[in-house]
């Protein structure tokens, strides 16, 4: 035997490669039937599917289930399917499929006795006989594509194709559907064999071709129909059939198909098989829904005489999917109608292939046997892809030489990227023909024409994946290919051959998912011998790449190419052409560090009280930070050495900076950021309004390809950070932790644990602001502290505590004023770095145990303040800290009984309490004090007349409150001193205590009460006698008395106000018992007076209401004079004005009769009635005032006769005068 390397390829194959090969199956053409039915492999999948049909279709009782639909991938053989399918259950009638010639055509018997003898082959006896038992079922099959049938661009209808087939079955016109109802017209009155012949008598050509161009044949037409029919037709017949037709509806077709059918046998059944429905119906709901009526129909009105079988590329569910849930609602009708589903996948093909095309002779068994020893063991290495093709590694991995061989030259993961790649390539509009799919491009077709390039090549030789493309290229469109046939023009001899085979992968690669033009994955797929040098070939491709790249033949992403078409090579072009610069560049970068990679707002968290710590960025030395961070991350992107090492020499006394040296296995790293800035800014520049659809389709392809580049730089960018090697101040720090943020994290640690040194004085304790004030009573305590989550104790803050005093002793020792806020800044800076709750929690510690003082706007602060104080930033400027004064314990002593004895109400006097904060107790004590007092004098005056005496008091007091605390200690306490504590406790005691003591007692209050009630009834105390005005003097001379608040007096004054009140009292009931008397008095006159009881009813008691209004007003009078007044006024006023009422009231007197005789001459008029008298009271009279007084009895005599006459001529003038 020859050695196995040297035995041509072409000669262990059992078919010859040279052999006459139809890979394309057509519904409609049977002129190579016998080779199609010879050729087709029964495999395990179609005997099961076989199964599944026949076992329903062969079954009497199924009268439901009349749908079939068949689904599968791009050239998996549906067709091939569908057209044995519809041999072997039936008769395919001559007018819908060319026969070709008589002696090459297949009968259905011959078909179906093939089929069996297949299955029995496969030792499939079951289906043997399903096979056989359906040539008892007469049948006629109606197989059709329905793209050649109708314009899937037109308005053309599911149901247009099956009313034309169905017509053309039965011999009818089929593109002329009026023809077609005029023939079957004819047909069923049995006149259209007659009206043929009659036509052929009258015209020059037979019916089945003049009936296209009807109009020519106007008279032969009419002429021959009433030959036949004896029915003479004067013009235009079939014209009234076009004009009067109308598109058939589903109720039309299936009565159509049911009249059919009752004309043949019982048992006659027809079945449509429709091939590339899927296809068809597209995104169109309306069609899916037009055929699941029709097949419905069929199936009601047929009772399973009528079936259908269709064809897909997807299955049922995918086609019926996404819907509305109506949709859903409609389309889960037609699933039930289509149960019966079959299923061809890429197993089945690879099957068919291997058996079809690649089955070996028994000298080529042996040969590749040979090769499967040698090389088995290299498999992996040779054919396992990267990552970004690792989901079709699994087919490589042979388990057996028999798996080897099945599949050799080929190798098995071919077949399913093959088939990804014809699906995409269609999805994407990239084949020439009607559909632009490859419904007419199988896979057994491509696999069949990449053999015949085999001639040259020997056993050890591989079919590299760019072959495939030859079996293929006659189907693309030449805008598709036409980069690669310039590539065989254009490109450097050095690199073309091997340009122009990655261009072909590359277009076979576009848009399938799982599998990325890598260099690594490019090797595999072009590797084609076993004795390939490897990293040979990875090398020119990574120099071929380059090559193409830099022509536009490809674009890289990543570290994955892709092959680009004119238009995407005209707008990567464009997009190349976009200028960007460095900064540019460095945006997306820093923004993937800084949002997804270190996640971090630009702060690293240190120590155990986790200080927030800020760091700046700076890329390649440029910063990218604001401010003035901490530390600075200078990141180096640079992948040549010499610029590491230069950034690693610059960061010699930087002791800041903390150099990172980004990884160096990714030196395209920022070619892909500027190409993906460059891209990004094309987009957002470029109208696509403005651009064709085919240049929008690229651009919007562009968008997603550059978010999906962007995702890849995340992971790029952290693995680079994972590699990172970080510096400072020369030297290399050692980092333990694989994770990107981990590291970068304790590389700055590293820094900062050297920049703040001084941080770890601080311990491990935890602080917080809030505990400030419980710091300050530990540390006056004197006992152990309550740092809240550790064991801490005071002695815990010796040590940053006297590291802070120390640094204010230093400036105090210098007179240098020290704030609390430069303390914090001090501390939070190096080499500390404290938390502000730290260095806060060591003041109030210090604090609390009197080594420092502090002071707000030039006072002490008080314990009770001092922890607010510290906690309030804006008042930090503003809080001072010095060291404390020493004081003379004596004075202290004198200061803190002056606080007991003048401030009772403060419990701050004690011995703990430090002279300072003693001071500070007094001081505010003191302001508190003298604000009361000033209150009492300014609020109390006119009650109290005697608070003036406060005046000299307020003033000492005010003068001793606005001293500072240091005099009140050494001076207030000194005897000597003008304005000493003495003479305060003197002015208390004196003065102060007895008048806000009296004020505040049931003494000041009577004492109020009395005054007030003498201001009120002064009118009461005016008309009443001498000795009650007497009394009255007295008691306000005992009121304005100096003294009144000492001793008795006020008993006194009370005790006259009192006797005061109560002869007052008795004044008033003897008036008021005075006036209701003469309200009585009038009362009793005007009820017995003439005009009270001749007036009205209404009269009286508008009298009666005015009476005891003048009563109720004396009743509720308050004062002696306002009584007698309204006595009075009811006495001179209101009687009169009620007498004067009841006479208006009075019905006035009738006229006397007039005598009906004769009047003597010297008779007197009868006069009419007098009107009433007008009432006045006789205190309305004017006296005489003719003289000032009566002195004797001529006087007396002449006033009265004046009185007489005044009486006398009021009452001549119509007065009536009331006494």
């Amino acid at each position: 035997m020859e050695d196995s390397m040297t035995m041509p390829m072409q000669d262990i194959f059992a078919r010859g490669i040279d052999q006459q090969f139809n890979g394309v199956i057509k519904a409609n053409d049977e002129k190579d039937l016998t080779n199609e039915v010879n050729d087709y492999v029964l495999t395990a999948e179609l005997q099961s599917n076989l199964e599944k049909f026949l076992d329903l279709y062969n079954d009497p009782g199924n009268h439901q289930i009349n749908g079939v639909w068949i689904s599968g991938f791009y050239g998996s053989g549906k067709s091939h399917l569908l057209k044995m399918i519809s041999h072997i259950i039936g008769d395919v009638p001559r007018g819908v499929v060319n026969h070709g010639t008589e002696s090459s055509a297949m009968s259905r018997k011959d078909v179906v006795e093939a089929f069996r003898h297949k299955a029995t082959e496969q030792g499939n006896h079951f289906l043997e006989g399903q096979i056989a038992r359906t040539l008892t079922i007469p049948t006629t099959s109606i197989l059709f594509n329905i793209g050649q049938k109708t314009n899937q661009n037109s308005s053309e209808t599911v149901m247009d194709a099956f009313v034309r087939v169905f017509n053309e079955t039965r011999g009818y016109a089929g593109s002329q559907p009026a023809i077609a109802l005029f023939e079957r017209d004819l047909d069923r009155r049995g006149w259209l064999d007659d009206f043929r012949k009659a036509f052929e008598e009258e015209a020059p050509e037979p019916w089945q071709t003049a009936r296209n161009t009807y109009g020519l044949w106007d008279y032969e037409i009419r002429t021959a129909y009433a030959k036949v029919t004896g029915k003479p037709v004067e013009n235009d017949l079939v014209g009234q059939y076009d004009a009067q037709y109308r598109h058939y509806t589903v109720e039309d077709f299936t009565n159509d198909v049911m009249a059919w059918l009752d004309r043949q046998a019982p048992t006659q059944r027809v079945v449509f098989l429709v091939d590339e429905i899927g296809q068809f119906i597209g995104d169109h709901t309306e069609r899916m829904l037009e055929l699941q009526s029709i097949v419905e129909g069929l199936a009601v009105k047929s009772n399973g005489r009528a079936w259908m079988v269709v064809t897909s590329q997807e299955d049922m569910d995918a086609m019926v999917g996404d819907r509305t849930k109506q949709q859903s609602y409609d389309f889960s009708k037609i699933e039930a109608r289509f149960r019966c589903k079959l299923k061809l996948n890429s197993t089945d093909v690879i099957e068919v292939i291997q058996k079809r095309l690649l089955t070996k002779t028994a000298q080529g068994e042996q040969a590749v046997g040979q090769l499967w020893d040698e090389q088995h063991e290299n498999l992996r290495t040779l054919f396992d892809f990267d990552d970004a093709g690792k989901s079709y590694n699994h087919m490589n991995h042979y388990d057996s030489e028999q798996a080897f061989a099945a599949s050799y030259p080929f190798v098995d993961y071919q077949f399913p990227l093959l088939q990804n790649s014809l699906r995409k390539l269609s999805e994407y509009n990239m084949f020439s023909g009607e559909y632009q799919s490859v419904g007419e491009r199988s896979m057994i077709s491509a696999i069949n024409d990449v053999l015949h390039t085999c001639k040259g090549s020997t056993v050890g030789d591989l079919m590299p994946f760019d072959r495939l493309y030859e079996g293929i290229s006659d189907a693309l469109q030449s805008t598709a290919t036409y980069r690669i046939r310039d590539a065989k023009k254009q490109l450097d001899p050095q690199y073309r051959d091997l340009g122009v085979r990655i261009l072909k992968v590359l277009l076979l690669l576009k848009h399938v998912d799982g599998m990325k033009g890598t260099v690594r994955n490019l090797r595999v797929l072009l590797t084609d011998r076993f004795n390939e040098d490897v990293l040979n070939l990875e090398e020119r491709i990574k120099e071929t790449l380059q090559e193409l790249e830099k022509g536009t033949y490809i674009e890289r992403v990543s570290d994955g190419y892709s092959y680009l078409t004119n238009d995407e090579k005209d707008i990567e072009q464009e997009i190349k052409n976009v200028e960007v610069d460095h900064a540019d560049v460095i945006k997306p970068f820093l923004d993937i560090v800084t949002n997804d990679v270190l996640k971090s707002s630009g702060k690293v968290v240190f120590g155990p009280q986790r200080k927030a710590f800020r760091f700046g960025l700076e890329i390649d030395g440029a910063p990218q930070s604001t401010g003035k961070p901490d530390v600075w991350l200078n990141l180096v992107t640079s992948t040549d050495e010499a610029d590491r090492a230069q950034a690693v020499r610059l960061s010699y006394g930087r002791e800041d900076e903390l150099v990172g040296l980004l990884g160096a296995d990714d030196p395209t790293l920022f070619d892909d950021f500027r190409m993906y800035q460059k891209t990004n800014i094309y987009t957002m520049r470029t109208d696509t309004s403005a651009q064709s659809e085919i240049r929008r389709s690229i651009i919007t392809g562009k968008i997603s390809t550059n978010r999906q580049l962007y995702a890849e730089l995340k992971k790029r960018v952290a693995r680079a950070l994972t590699d990172t090697a970080f510096y400072r101040n020369g030297t290399e720090i050692q980092i333990k932790a694989n994770d990107p943020r981990t590291r970068v994290d304790e590389a700055l640690q590293d820094i900062l644990r050297k920049l703040y040194s001084n941080y770890m004085l601080i311990g491990d304790a935890s602080y917080s602001e809030n505990q400030l004030a419980q710091v300050i009573a530990d540390a006056a305590a004197d006992g152990d502290g309550t740092l809240e989550g550790t064991d801490a104790t005071k002695q815990l803050l010796d040590a940053p505590s006297e590291e802070i005093l120390a640094w204010v002793t230093r400036r105090y020792s210098k007179n240098v004023t020290t704030t609390v806020q430069e303390i914090v800044t001090t501390f939070d800076a190096r080499p500390y770095g404290w938390p502000v709750a730290a260095t806060l929690t060591c003041l109030a510690y210090l604090y609390g145990t009197g080594r420092i003082t502090l002071e707000f706007d030039g006072k002490p602060v008080a314990r009770t303040e001092a922890a607010r104080l510290l906690r309030d930033t804006r008042r930090r400027d503003a809080v001072l800290v010095s060291i404390p004064k020493v004081y003379d314990q004596q004075k202290v002593q004198r200061l803190r009984s002056f606080a007991r004895d003048y401030l009772p109400s403060t419990n701050q006097a004690s011995s703990e309490t430090s002279p300072a904060d003693l001071a500070a107790q007094v001081k505010a004590g003191l302001q508190q004090r003298l604000q009361e007092l000033k209150t009492i004098k300014d609020t109390q005056q006119a009650k109290f007349p005697f608070v003036d005496q406060l005046a000299d008091p307020i003033d000492r007091l005010e003068q001793v409150a606005s001293k500072n605390e240091t005099w009140l200690i050494e001076e207030f306490t000194d005897p000597q001193t003008v304005s000493n504590m003495e003479i305060l406790l003197d002015d208390d005691v004196d003065t102060v205590a007895p008048i806000t003591g009296f004020i505040r007692n049931r003494q000041g209050q009577l004492y109020a009460e009395g005054m007030a009630w003498l201001l009120d009834n002064h009118e009461n105390i005016d008309a009443s006698p001498s000795d009650v005005r007497q009394l009255r003097d007295q008691a306000l001379e005992l009121a304005h008395n100096p003294n009144i608040y000492r001793g008795s007096l006020v008993r006194q004054f009370n005790e006259l106000v009192e006797n005061i009140r109560k002869q007052i009292e008795t004044a008033l009931d003897q008036e008021r018992t005075a006036a209701l008397g003469t309200v009585q008095a009038i009362r009793t006159q005007i009820e017995e007076s003439d005009a009270y009881q001749a007036a009205p009813q209404a009269a009286q008691h508008q009298a009666d209401r005015t009476l005891d209004d003048a009563q109720h007003d004396i009743e509720h009078q308050s004062t002696i004079l306002g009584i007698r007044d309204r006595a009075n006024r009811l006495r001179d006023v209101v009687r009169p004005d009620i007498i004067n009422a009841l006479n208006a009231a009075l019905p006035p007197e009738p006229a006397p009769e007039a005598s009906t005789g004769q009047q003597p001459a010297h008779a007197e008029p009868v006069a009419a009635p007098a009107p009433p008298r007008k009432a006045v009271s006789l205190q309305a009279i004017p006296i005489p005032r003719s003289k000032d007084s009566l002195k004797t009895k001529d006087d007396v005599d002449e006033f009265l006769d004046a009185y007489r006459r005044t009486l006398i001529t009021a009452i001549e003038n119509g007065e009536q005068i009331l006494l």
